[in-house]
């Protein structure tokens, strides 16, 4: 009977051993503390919205690297179709660029945001010259794809484009992310930036 009494003892204890293991395990997981910080829902992005692969880059319209990073990166979501999409979010850095932010956001009532991002960054030497932000100059470039000029400056009002900005900007601190672009992929910062780098690092997520 001692014996018997002994070995449930053992078998308790075991167990409680292994439960407390299992739950510092859990509580030591590699959890992101500011994943919630990395997707908006208000965010626009393009892609297969189910991609097993999830970019979130931080930019700067009026930054010169994320206008060269545009196309490059719209390739890429074309070849590995449909495995990988992209998340927009604000990060202006540069003065006066915030200007720039609403009036793209505010595109988004008439449906032209993706015109007016590309012809914002075709045409970023025209209203940003020697790292100085004109957004006046940007009126003219919106218009010529399409964008009615009168009716934007009365979308650009609606309280929820400075709600959505305010808080792309404060992710953007908390994450880090304090130049532009800045990306990440599946949850992972790009440490070492660079095309290369960047490839590499959605070829790897892609291969999990």
């Amino acid at each position: 009977m001692k014996n018997k009494n002994i070995l449930i003892i053992s078998v308790i204890f075991t167990l409680l051993i292994a439960l407390f293991f299992a739950g510092t395990k859990w509580f030591n997981a590699p959890v992101s503390k500011d994943s919630s910080r990395l997707i908006s829902l208000n965010s626009l992005s393009y892609g297969n919205p189910k991609a097993k692969v999830t970019i979130v880059e931080f930019f700067d319209p009026a930054c010169e690297t994320c206008a060269l990073f545009s196309p490059l990166v719209k390739e890429l979501v074309k070849k590995h179709e449909p495995n990988l999409r992209v998340i927009l979010r604000y990060a202006p850095f540069h003065e006066n660029s915030i200007s720039v932010v609403r009036m793209l956001e505010a595109t988004r009532a008439q449906g032209k945001y993706f015109e007016a991002l590309e012809a914002v960054f075709n045409y970023q030497r025209a209203w940003t010259i020697n790292h100085v932000v004109y957004p006046a100059k940007v009126w003219p470039i919106l218009e010529y794809v399409g964008v009615d000029i009168v009716a934007l400056k009365e979308q650009m009002k609606d309280p929820k484009i400075e709600e959505l900005i305010e808080k792309d900007i404060e992710d953007a601190k908390a994450l880090g992310a304090t130049k532009t672009p800045s990306f990440f992929v599946n949850g992972k910062p790009l440490e070492s930036f660079g095309y290369e780098q960047l490839v590499k690092l959605i070829e790897s997520e892609l291969k999990k």
